[in-house]
């Protein structure tokens, strides 16, 4: 398939929209040729760039709405009339069990650990490690996956799993009244 093509391209964006995350990483998988991991998520629509094939995405990870992958240089356009037809490209490696959070942007080079947490709205442009939560711009460490774990653990967790919506309501509602947050 020819993805150059301006139809096709809008149609698969239309498609893709509105698909849940087992057809959207499958798309990506098969037509885009990433390699993805098993068990993401994307809760949005992600936008992997102009070379998709040079993002690699590890098992068990969440990406939600806007986030952009941005694997080359295109600030070496000033330099194209010096040097024709210069370009940058450096891949980007996310691991396993990460959740890159609403509108982060991740830049060439990066590589995002195992176990990790990116903040909403946090500018990648450095490497991540292992069992971190990382944010703001730039990125950087925060705490680790067990502070998170213990911080969310001491104050207002709820667990909700595979409820219907109007139970899933009830029980955030009652939930947070008896906790005096609303």
């Amino acid at each position: 398939m020819n993805i150059n093509n301006k139809f096709i391209r809008f149609n698969l964006y239309i498609f893709l929209l509105f698909s849940n995350s087992r057809v959207k990483c499958w798309i990506y998988r098969k037509i885009f040729k990433m390699e993805i991991g098993a068990n993401c998520r994307f809760t949005g629509m992600p936008n992997f760039g102009s070379e998709p094939y040079l993002i690699k995405i590890g098992t068990d990870v969440t990406i939600t709405q806007n986030v952009r992958f941005i694997n080359h240089d295109g600030a070496v356009h000033v330099l194209r009339k010096k040097y024709p037809g210069l370009n940058v490209f450096q891949p980007i490696t996310v691991g396993n069990n990460v959740f890159i959070g609403t509108n982060t942007i991740i830049l060439p080079g990066v590589t995002i650990g195992n176990n990790v947490v990116i903040g909403a709205n946090s500018i990648v442009n450095k490497s991540i490690l292992d069992n971190v939560v990382a944010a703001g711009v730039p990125a950087k460490k925060i705490k680790s996956i067990e502070e998170y774990e213990n911080n969310i653990l001491g104050n207002n967790y709820i667990i909700i799993k595979k409820m219907n919506f109007n139970n899933k309501k009830r029980t955030i509602l009652e939930s947070l009244k008896n906790k005096a947050i609303i």
